[in-house]
């Protein structure tokens, strides 16, 4: 969840994203892009969408590439990979200078988050997460793939 000091997020609950998605809530903000809930319309399905945040301090015309080309990838590969563990890209589109990467939504949210609520996992719920966790970058390291987000 976004903190209190973070900037105001670039769109708001009921925005419409892409003529086609309409904003429920930021669920996410890092250094370069805010990552919403969003429904899309057509479907009445929820989905998640990273948006390249280029007023952030910092933010130059190489990031924005490198950006570009990884959000271009991860759609590439979102097509050649279906897996339980790994989150679903389902496209990626460039917009009026923004970047959207557009994914599955994951209704429970981080692990990080639910640490940061407080919640404990037994050592069962642990072992469970952690061979969870393998299992799903073994499938995209046979894809001669390497996971480099933390």
């Amino acid at each position: 969840m976004p903190k209190k000091s973070d900037p105001d997020p670039m769109y708001k609950p009921g925005d419409i994203l892409l003529k086609k998605y309409r904003i429920e809530e930021t669920i996410g903000r890092g250094a370069f892009g805010e990552v919403y809930h969003v429904t899309h319309l057509k479907l009445d399905s929820p989905r998640a969408i990273k948006v390249l945040r280029r007023d952030m301090p910092g933010v130059g015309s190489g990031d924005i590439q490198k950006t570009r080309e990884r959000f271009a990838f991860e759609a590439q590969l979102g097509d050649k990979l279906s897996h339980p563990n790994v989150i679903k890209v389902y496209d990626f589109e460039e917009k009026r200078g923004k970047l959207f990467l557009i994914m599955e939504y994951a209704a429970g949210g981080s692990l990080k988050d639910r640490l940061e609520r407080g919640e404990l996992l037994s050592i069962d719920q642990a072992v469970q997460l952690g061979l969870e966790l393998c299992d799903g970058l073994a499938a995209i390291h046979a894809l001669d793939i390497v996971h480099r987000d933390s």
